[in-house]
């Protein structure tokens, strides 16, 4: 009896081994192996300086004995983290509420390896996102507890440009004010200098955010450069300019203006229609005391308000593409300029700077006016 019990016991211990030790069919073996493709490509578009969404792949190795649908959990992380934003969906553009890790599902497949589909890698609207800014794709296999994690670090170059954190989109910092021992670039008559394109100026370059900016402005009439060869995309910007711009952009007939309501903008000069204009038709007022100031940089927030107006003006709403929010400076955003900025904001026109701060008073470069009358064009069409 004893010698029967044994037998079967040893019987049970050699199957039971060979169970253990054989290759048997499995719904959730764990993924042997996860490789990442091409690297992420810059984010911003040489021709457009759009910032979009851009495709990632995955190779798996689906183990043999596969039976079903394999699930792998794909997630960002790093210190730019917040920046991004994944998603399967290439519409997804502005999420309400980015996700930094979603799950791809991985069919079953006769063959070892399977591209993996494609999910998308975005930057979240606002973000002031610095030039090789890095981040780290980390991939695992979602059937199994405590799987191995396929990481990869990745650079997102942006060619030290973007279309952002000036008013334009999201992006690098904005370039500085020439220092104190700086000459500034004399501030020209708008329409005038060259009509041969961003490219005729040798102070900025393909690479820079505002490129395609500084093209459609020239190209469209609305300013040109300081001379022939210069543009001169740090010097702040006028008010008188700025009018002078939209009216450029309304296609105004200087002829039915003339000069008579502020004692500061005489007649003959290049603005006195234009402010003529935006006056008539309350896109502006003055700054007291029967005075325009023509001559004087014009805010941030006060080019804000401007704009706004001559959305007004022309009847053409603009349209939310994100949700406003709260700027680190906004008490120091004025009154009357609040609801213009968050107008411009939710309408992607306009941005805040880094450290999530909007500075409201300072001035606007002619880079970044540039930027938000191309922005303001698309938006409004």
């Amino acid at each position: 009896m004893k010698k029967t019990t044994f037998r079967r016991n040893l019987a049970l211990l050699i199957a039971l081994v060979f169970l253990m030790t054989t290759a048997v069919p499995s719904a959730f073996a764990a993924i042997s192996k996860i490789t990442f493709g091409a690297p992420v490509p810059s984010f911003v578009d040489k021709q457009t300086n759009n910032i979009g969404l851009k495709p990632l792949h995955l190779d798996v190795e689906v183990p043999q004995g596969t039976t079903t649908t394999q699930a792998i959990d794909l997630s960002i992380t790093g210190s730019a983290v917040s920046k991004f934003f994944l998603t399967k969906d290439p519409k997804d553009l502005n999420p309400k509420e980015p996700k930094r890790s979603v799950v791809l599902d991985v069919p079953t497949k006769s063959s070892l390896t399977w591209r993996a589909e494609t999910v998308y890698l975005g930057i979240v609207s606002g973000s002031a996102l610095k030039a090789n800014e890095q981040i780290t794709i980390n991939a695992r296999d979602g059937n199994v507890k405590d799987s191995q994690i396929f990481s990869k670090l990745i650079t997102v170059a942006t060619g030290g440009s973007s279309s952002g954190g000036t008013g334009s989109g999201g992006g690098v910092t904005p370039p500085k004010k020439p220092d104190a021992t700086t000459k500034p670039a004399d501030k020209p008559k708008p329409g005038t200098g060259t009509s041969g394109g961003a490219s005729a100026f040798h102070d900025i370059k393909p690479s820079d955010w505002f490129y395609a900016d500084v093209e459609f402005v020239v190209k469209n009439g609305l300013f040109n450069g300081v001379s022939a060869t210069s543009f001169a995309p740090n010097t702040p910007m006028s008010r008188g300019m700025i009018v002078t711009a939209l009216g450029r952009l309304n296609g105004v007939d200087t002829k039915s203006y003339a000069a008579g309501s502020f004692k500061d903008v005489a007649a003959g000069q290049y603005y006195t229609a234009y402010v003529e204009w935006a006056k008539a038709n309350g896109i502006v007022n003055g700054v007291g005391e029967n005075s325009f100031a023509p001559d004087r940089d014009v805010s941030r927030q006060d080019f804000a308000v401007i704009l706004v107006r001559y959305a007004e003006f022309v009847k053409k709403p603009i349209h939310s593409t994100r949700q406003p929010i709260t700027f680190g400076d906004q008490s120091q955003i004025a009154g009357y300029a609040k609801n213009a900025i968050r107008t411009l904001y939710a309408g992607g026109i306009i941005n805040g700077m880094d450290n999530n701060a909007f500075a409201p008073a300072k001035s606007a470069t002619r880079a970044e006016v540039a930027a938000m009358l191309h922005r303001f064009a698309e938006a409004i069409k």
